[in-house]
């Protein structure tokens, strides 16, 4: 199975790469392997991205899919210096 990366670079696509089932055991981390995401399985099991900026945290909001909740995040950091999830097709203003 391997990381998001490695199946990225093997070629899936990155819909197929992101999408996992969610963790079902309390050992499992309920967090994701990208920035920002998480599992949230009080919701009806939707994956939340939250960014922590200036001492605050952000809700962005609750997604569907693992890749949805990570690209929200990446563009709501636009305007903090964080990292983002996957590489921009834009330039940062």
């Amino acid at each position: 199975m391997g990381t998001v990366l490695e199946r990225l670079l093997a070629g899936e696509e990155p819909e197929e790469a992101m999408t996992r089932t969610p963790p079902r055991k309390k050992r499992h981390s309920p967090y994701s392997q990208c920035r920002g995401v998480s599992w949230d399985k009080t919701k009806p099991y939707r994956w939340n991205a939250r960014l922590v900026a200036d001492r605050r945290t952000l809700y962005i909001g609750s997604f569907e899919t693992e890749l949805e909740a990570a690209r929200a995040y990446d563009r709501a950091a636009i305007p903090y210096p964080k990292k983002p999830n996957f590489l921009p097709s834009f330039s940062r203003a």
